[in-house]
């Protein structure tokens, strides 16, 4: 059986491991609280700089499409233009060559 000195030991040994189980698990706290407020800041620069680059890019892709769109347009002009061009050639052969057949 346990003398009451025994237990009064006991109690101050384990007090002092839970003491210092404490601070370790104090010192891990900090750690980690220092960790996830690092990780947090990283996530926060690395969506700033997605943020900037979507704004800069959205910019220039918008100004592409618009160049292509414009190019796009003067293509279809183009093609209208040889449109009208080749129904005047081919106007033109059948007066040529129905004014020297007949001749």
């Amino acid at each position: 059986m346990l003398t009451q000195d025994d237990k009064k030991y006991l109690n101050k040994l384990f007090d002092k491991k839970f003491e210092a189980v404490d601070k370790k698990i104090g010192a891990v706290d900090k750690r980690v609280s220092t960790l996830s407020k690092d990780v947090v800041d990283l996530f926060n620069a690395t969506n700033s700089a997605i943020e900037k680059l979507d704004t800069k890019l959205s910019g220039k892709i918008d100004d592409t499409n618009e160049r292509i769109e414009r190019i796009l347009d003067n293509q279809n002009r183009d093609f209208e233009l040889i449109e009208n061009l080749e129904k005047k050639t081919g106007k033109l052969e059948e007066k040529v060559f129905a004014t020297t057949i007949s001749s």
